[in-house]
């Protein structure tokens, strides 16, 4: 067992220096350019999520308690 965890500790401590570099031709370079500089998008579904109060946030309803006769 320490084996395989330590080879699964070292594939994940290589990930994400193996995700830093970015490779693309000079077309994709600027269309990935175009990209990033366009205006953001207003999404209204997004926008009314988060402006309401996370479920995490908010007051526990305690259910009613019922007692059998």
């Amino acid at each position: 067992m320490a084996t395989k965890r330590s080879r699964n500790s070292q594939a994940q401590s290589t990930t994400p220096t193996d995700q830093r570099d970015f490779v693309a031709s000079p077309k994709q370079w600027q269309s990935f350019l175009q990209i990033l500089n366009r205006p953001a998008r207003v999404k209204p579904e997004l926008a009314r999520l988060f402006s309401t109060t996370p479920i995490s946030r908010r007051p526990v309803k305690q259910a009613p308690l019922h007692r059998s006769n």
